[in-house]
């Protein structure tokens, strides 16, 4: 299924609007039924002796081996429309001249045709055609089994005035169908400037409010310094401290989550083994005030990927600071690393809070609702498990969380050995 999802979006980037992603996908979709059917074929009529028939499937496979390397380099698009013509010919050919029955494979063009024509004329000038060649099919048809006359001509027309009827059909619902992806492309659009407008001003609040705060923690421990305040005055300040550094906290993520996934990604080959047991090293003298534990176990002999090392870092750093955050004292945390075939898996597990089920579907969500204090009363702004999804699909990879509520969660990252 994974290939098959692979071969179908083949060609598409999320530069892509909609329109266009649906033609490249239609378009996918019928080199994938060619691809699954004309080999097949082609065996067929070489072990029958029909060498006529496997000289025409083989210019269909030419036709769509080309079609591939368009959809692959995104080059010469507007040669698929024209590829529709030429099959719809070597089609027509082989009906007539070689098999016959060969003809119901032009129903396929004209429903691939609805998506991929631009052009309205080109449409109904291509479903003219296509009708005409079915029709005279079935005029040879006919006539072959004795029918003449008037009677021939009528049974033609029973053929053929459905197909120009449904010519004209599929025309309209065309019309409907491009005008209905055209509105939502105009909202995803509208939608999206929105979005990266309300990010521009979030960000730039962010880096305005650092400064100021980063004053008022100095001024606080300026104000500590001082003697003679009561206890209920040093409680203030403590407060007013730790409510600025909570702020300062959040407005220090903002601003790093957005210069991180800004960035574009810096591929090279590392051993996972190494760059997590740097961030397990690092995380332990966090973990030994709550006196966790935190059980590494490496993947051997090695764990060789293609990642951006500085992403990694902080998506196994969100990772195992959320495992300790959420982890009553005194407990473990297990990190294990597992090469498959063509991937790498690392999981995350603690013994904490966990996350209750309604819940584990919008962890993943940026300033989540599902955000909850750690077992110290620790801060969680909603920010980092966001920040390791969009890390883990910058890389191609999954990520999934497997939880049970004040037992624990592990959260299991999947990431291909290279994209």
């Amino acid at each position: 299924m994974i290939r098959i999802k692979q071969f179908l979006d083949l060609g598409i980037s999320d530069a892509l609007d909609i329109v266009e992603t649906n033609k490249q996908r239609v378009f996918n979709l019928l080199l994938l039924l060619a691809f699954a059917t004309i080999p097949f074929i082609l065996l067929i009529n070489i072990l029958r002796g029909y060498y006529d028939m496997v000289i025409m499937n083989g210019l269909q496979f030419l036709v769509f081996v080309f079609a591939v390397w368009i959809s692959h380099k995104r080059k010469l698009l507007f040669l698929r429309t024209y590829l529709l013509f030429l099959l719809s010919t070597i089609i027509f050919i082989s009906a007539v001249f070689l098999k016959p029955g060969m003809e119901y494979r032009l129903l396929i063009l004209m429903v691939v045709a609805v998506t991929l024509f631009d052009n309205n004329l080109k449409f109904l000038l291509f479903s003219i055609l296509i009708s005409c060649e079915f029709a005279f099919c079935k005029y040879l048809e006919l006539k072959a089994s004795g029918i003449i006359g008037t009677l021939l001509v009528m049974r033609v027309l029973q053929v053929f005035v459905p197909f120009i009827i449904a010519c004209f059909s599929l025309f309209y619902l065309k019309q409907i169908y491009l005008k209905s992806q055209k509105k939502l492309q105009k909202a995803l659009t509208e939608i999206s400037l929105a979005n990266e407008m309300n990010e521009k001003i979030m960000f730039s609040l962010a880096h305005d409010l650092r400064s100021p705060l980063n004053n008022v923690i100095s001024l606080v421990n300026l104000l500590k310094k001082h003697q003679g305040y009561s206890n209920d005055e040093m409680k203030w300040l403590e407060m007013i401290e730790l409510s600025t550094s909570n702020s300062n906290a959040l407005v220090n993520d903002l601003l790093e989550a957005n210069e991180l996934m800004k960035s574009k990604l810096e591929l090279q080959s590392y051993d996972l083994n190494v760059l997590i047991e740097n961030v397990v090293h690092t995380s332990r003298l966090k973990a030994k005030t709550k006196d966790i534990s935190i059980d590494f176990h490496k993947c051997e002999p090695a764990c060789i990927s293609k990642v951006d090392a500085v992403k990694i870092d902080r998506l196994v750093s969100n990772l195992v600071n959320n495992a300790i955050k959420f982890s009553y004292p005194s407990s473990s945390i297990q990190i294990k690393i597992t090469s498959v075939a063509d991937a790498a898996i690392f999981s995350v597990k603690d013994h904490g809070i966990g996350i209750p089920e309604k819940h584990l579907e919008s962890i993943f969500e940026p300033f989540t609702k599902a955000k909850r204090k750690g077992t110290n009363n620790e801060a969680s702004y909603g920010l980092g498990l966001s920040i390791c999804k969009q890390i883990t699909e910058l890389h191609g990879g999954t990520i999934k969380v497997v939880s049970e509520l004040d037992k624990g969660t592990e959260f299991i990252v999947t990431l291909p050995n290279s994209i």
